[in-house]
């Protein structure tokens, strides 16, 4: 069965525009991660889900290097995903966001076979954090996405996606997808440029290599603790 990865990434984020477009060693983030998940085993399809406006550098690039993207609502993100999922007829929905380049394709692996195998309604390693910031996944039912679509309507909610679901988890049969360790204190996400130099220097340490795991990212935050001072300011929500 397929397994639709849809990743919401847009060019006007007011923290750091154009980030998803920023290059290391001339590959733009947004081509490192999808590299990085085309290495997921499972069977799956690959969309980023970008807004219809004010993204025509993205659209231009997907459109180059023949990336398949579809083009929906910019604040009401739900709706974006719900409408990609019915032209896909997508039945299992994995969200990520182009924030988080250095996805662990191997976690992945890991988060759709435990999610079919609990059979649950939606399962996410957010809810309780014990992965690095960066690695957030999250995989539900495309009848979970409808029923979010109908009760949802907040714009937080809207603009969140699963926002509704965790506030509303006796609706819902939620399961937490849980590291062996807690690793949630380190921060590999994109929404600053101090972040983006974290993510070149990890990448550095490896000597290039673009396909690292993230115990193999921790490792390096680990042994050059200098790296993560560079956007240590940034609050770890």
């Amino acid at each position: 069965m397929d397994t639709f990865i849809f990743i919401q990434a847009r060019q006007g984020s007011s923290r750091f525009r154009n980030k998803v477009l920023s290059k290391i060693d001339g590959i733009e983030l947004i081509k490192i991660q999808y590299k990085r998940l085309l290495k997921v085993k499972s069977k799956k399809k690959i969309i980023f889900l970008i807004p219809k406006k004010n993204n025509k550098n993205l659209k231009s690039f997907l459109n180059l290097n023949k990336i398949n993207f579809f083009a929906g609502e910019e604040k009401d993100v739900l709706s974006r995903y719900y409408n990609a999922a019915k032209k896909y007829k997508s039945k299992n929905i994995i969200r990520l966001t182009g924030d988080c380049p250095l996805i662990d394709y191997r976690l992945i692996d890991k988060l759709i076979k435990s999610f079919f195998e609990g059979k649950a309604d939606y399962m996410s390693n957010t809810i309780n954090r014990s992965f690095p910031h960066g690695m957030d996944m999250e995989i539900f039912t495309f009848n979970t996405l409808k029923k979010i679509k109908k009760m949802a309507h907040t714009r937080y909610d809207k603009e969140h996606v699963t926002s509704f679901l965790t506030k509303n988890k006796n609706k819902f049969l939620i399961k937490n997808f849980t590291n062996y360790k807690n690793e949630k204190n380190y921060r590999i996400t994109v929404d600053f440029a101090e972040d983006l130099e974290v993510i070149k220097e990890i990448i550095k340490f490896y000597n290039g290599n673009i396909f690292i795991s993230c115990k193999q990212i921790v490792e390096c935050l680990k042994k050059k603790r200098n790296i993560g001072l560079i956007n240590s300011k940034y609050k770890i929500y």
